[in-house]
């Protein structure tokens, strides 16, 4: 069964601004999305990643090369009204056993990365996101989907949808920045230039520009990111062992979260939620059943 590690907090920025036109509870369409996902991947091995880091005080490596200018575009007024939804999701979504984790210092796309490479790094799994940094994390064993596009990114079609090799993707985006991220490229550069550069890459950087080059590497690699924060790991570690000490799939109570925020058309479906969820834990519940019992002394 594969791994599904989603994008909490991209999700929720989607369902949010759904939210506001048709006037239908951001919880109900990201509950909605979750059982999309859960039916086309056909697992319920769920991971959510968020943004929120635990320790505000310390500044990570990305505010220390970049200061209040990372991220520094971005509504902090809007960011609160969508974020304010989070425990509540956190809360339901827990009672049907699904995993939501969140970074010490760091933020979402670090753990997603800390899962994929070094957590399960020869597990399958589906990254699911609009984000297309997550991209770098594609491999033999891992494939990003892209709910608003339909689209799933594997080795396969990198290239092709991308339009750039798998090895040189940090390149090709350490050469153009960020802007949703407010991170600066190299000045009157657009995509078509990068991919000529790419082709004669390193020596193509213009003069000057090295050091802007090599400082949106270690903004946008989640390797190099992981490798300079070994305490992250630990934590995300003892996070997640924590997490799966107390993770257990409670139908009963999820649909009592579901009609105290009045979650009607997830009510009137409760039987397909608890088919689905229920199934997995049914399966391990006989497995172990099985496991547990001797077969040496035969059968009489």
């Amino acid at each position: 069964m594969r791994n599904l590690y989603i994008d909490g907090s991209n999700l929720l920025h989607r369902a949010h601004w759904v939210s506001k036109s048709t006037k239908t509870s951001p919880i109900h369409i990201f509950l909605s999305s979750i059982r999309k996902y859960v039916n086309q991947f056909h697992t319920t091995e769920l991971y959510l990643l968020w943004d929120g880091r635990r320790d505000v005080e310390t500044i990570n490596h990305r505010h220390e090369l970049l200061g209040s200018e990372y991220k520094g575009n971005r509504d902090k007024e809007k960011s609160a009204e969508v974020f304010r939804n989070v425990p509540y999701i956190d809360d339901i979504t827990s009672c049907l056993g699904i995993r939501n984790l969140y970074p010490n210092i760091l933020e979402a796309d670090d753990i997603i990365a800390w899962l994929c490479t070094k957590k399960f790094p020869t597990s399958h799994g589906v990254v699911v996101t609009t984000d297309k940094d997550l991209l770098q994390l594609v491999s033999q064993y891992i494939e990003v989907y892209n709910p608003i596009k339909d689209q799933i990114i594997s080795t396969d079609n990198f290239k092709h949808i991308v339009g750039v090799d798998i090895d040189m993707f940090i390149a090709y985006k350490s050469i153009l920045g960020d802007k949703s991220d407010n991170i600066d490229g190299i000045p009157a550069v657009g995509p078509k230039r990068a991919l000529a550069m790419l082709e004669s890459f390193p020596e193509s950087i213009p003069e000057g520009y090295q050091e802007l080059y090599d400082r949106n590497v270690k903004l946008m690699d989640l390797d190099y990111s992981l490798s300079i924060n070994e305490s992250e790991q630990a934590y995300l570690q003892s996070h997640l062992s924590d997490i799966e000490s107390r993770s257990e799939i409670d139908i009963s109570k999820f649909e009592k979260r579901c009609k105290y925020f009045n979650l009607v058309t997830v009510i009137n479906n409760m039987h397909d939620w608890k088919s689905m969820f229920d199934r997995e834990k049914q399966s391990k519940h006989l497995c172990n059943l099985i496991s547990s019992m001797d077969f040496s002394a035969g059968f009489e």
